[in-house]
């Protein structure tokens, strides 16, 4: 049996965890769990403003995306703009980005929404709808940025776009035709056929991208749009800012995302959907006291809402809950701790689980506890080799046993042979940002001065789990994490050893 007959065994249409991205998830809408403030988020079309969501990889910000252009498709009076495709292909250095870079692109982007709507437009020539001075500066716009385009514009045109899809299918696939036949069969339909070509723009009349953009606007505006929402998101996934490099990524948007008067031009709303690795930039750089921002994180509970919305939706209503999937319920919360707030990962483990439910014992319709402690075992692996790529690093990793980190430990454990080992080991281990620091621990000498080290904790609770490869999932849970008797903060280090300081109301614990 293959992996896809066993869902189906367990009551699944079709696999609820085949994919982790939110541009490939078509039932999106049926199972989508509305995180904190997303209504403030989403604004208010008639007065929208510029807003940022923050959130660590796999939380959610595409969904999140995704469902705000779904919810203005509903509205007529919104047009929605998905700026995520970065043609790069010209540039070579990610200092070469500029605002005129980003407005040049968005002006293509809307210019092409003026095209599409002025042929959706029934009943109406060109001359009714535009002053003659409009109409000529209209096709001198479509002269400057919709010839000599880009190869992959009019692909990214279209995945940028897609509200405009109901447009009629002849008339969206027609912007994969060069564009001055496009212009010129929209134009003729509308009563002045015009030819690109014969076009001529003065030098004086080539003014800046800044002030096309708000000109672009008033036609939108003509044609019925009364705001324009503009969706920026996967700006660390580009050529020039891909991989873990967050002040490139920054870079990169920060032309557009420090320019107060673009951001804030009536009638558009700029949403910003970033890696959250980019909020010390802004915070440093931006201006948080004009732009609101939002930090998008998800609580256990939430994770679990998620899960049992996304089997119900899968089963056609068969599955109602993901626990009842399990042969022991409270093993939910062993997988929702391993998801670290994740909806990607929290996705990811349950995969791993249920294909290692099918290789094991394909007969069984619950999944049992030891599919579910090889699931989390296997995928706390593959996530520490997706964070460190080096295969020496892990090696050492792996024979630490310890959550908890500093230098005499690396010592103690042999895995460095003084001080100066030991410091480098742990220069790579900070380098990889897999540890966060946690205060400092004081050894006493006799006959000699006492000595203070920095201690440390991993960041990430699957990485911890790595490199305490002897502990079960129950053992590590039960020695390595622990609720603050005082405030309930739950948190990681080595209890079996000793007790450690809440790091929120630094009760001993």
């Amino acid at each position: 049996m293959n992996n896809n007959g066993y869902i189906k065994k367990l009551g699944f249409k079709k696999d609820p965890f085949l994919s982790t991205n939110a541009d490939k998830e078509e039932l999106l809408s049926e199972y989508f769990i509305a995180p904190d403030y997303y209504d403030d988020i989403w604004g208010d079309p008639l007065s929208p403003s510029p807003v940022i969501v923050f959130g660590p990889r796999g939380s959610g910000k595409t969904a999140q995306k995704n469902m705000i252009e779904s919810r203005n498709s509903k509205i007529d009076s919104i047009l929605t703009v998905n700026y995520t495709d970065h043609d790069l292909s010209t540039i070579n250095n990610i200092d070469e980005i500029t605002l005129d870079y980003h407005l040049e692109y968005l002006n293509r982007l809307l210019l092409v929404s003026v095209f599409a709507n002025i042929n959706k437009v029934d009943g109406f020539t060109l001359a009714t709808m535009f002053s003659f001075k409009k109409r000529q500066y209209l096709y001198k716009l479509a002269k400057r940025y919709l010839t000599n385009t880009p190869f992959s514009f009019h692909r990214n045109a279209i995945n940028s776009l897609k509200t405009l899809e109901d447009l009629g299918v002849d008339v969206w696939d027609s912007f994969k035709k060069p564009i001055n036949t496009l212009v010129k069969s929209l134009s003729k339909a509308k009563g002045a056929e015009i030819d690109l070509s014969e076009v001529s723009i003065a030098k004086k009349e080539n003014i800046s991208n800044k002030e096309n953009f708000g000109v672009i606007l008033d036609y939108l505006k003509i044609l019925g749009y009364e705001a324009v929402y503009i969706l920026i998101d996967k700006v660390d996934e580009n050529d020039l800012t891909g991989g873990n490099n967050p002040e490139d990524s920054f870079k990169f948007i920060a032309p557009l995302l420090k320019n107060l008067e673009i951001l804030e031009t009536d009638g558009v709303a700029f949403k910003f959907f970033l890696w959250d690795e980019l909020k010390i930039y802004f915070a440093k750089y931006g201006r948080p006291d004009r732009v609101f921002s939002y930090y998008l994180e998800w609580s256990n509970t939430q994770l679990e809402e998620m899960l049992n919305n996304r089997v119900k939706t899968y089963s056609d209503g068969f599955v109602e809950t993901f626990a009842s999937l399990l042969q022991e319920p409270s093993d939910l919360k062993k997988i929702l701790f391993f998801s670290q707030g994740s909806p990607r990962d929290c996705i990811r483990i349950c995969k791993r689980i249920i294909s290692e439910q099918e290789r094991s014992n394909n007969t069984m319709l619950k999944l049992s506890e030891a599919t579910i402690e090889r699931g989390i075992k296997i995928f706390t692996k593959e996530k520490s080799q997706s964070l460190i790529p080096d295969s020496k690093t892990l090696t050492v990793i792996r024979k630490y046993s310890l959550t908890t980190v500093n230098l005499l430990k690396l010592i103690e454990k042999r895995l460095a042979y003084n001080e100066s080992h030991s410091r480098e080991l742990l220069k790579v281990w900070i380098d990889y940002g897999i540890l966060i620091k946690i205060g400092s621990l004081r050894i006493e000498n006799p006959g000699s001065e006492s000595k203070s080290y920095i201690q440390y904790v991993f960041n990430d609770l699957r990485i911890a789990k790595y490199a305490c490869p002897n502990l079960s999932i129950e053992k590590f849970l039960i020695k390595k994490i622990k609720s603050c008797e005082n405030c309930g903060n739950i948190y990681l280090r080595d209890f079996d050893l000793r007790k450690w300081i809440c790091p929120k109301c630094s009760e001993k614990n």
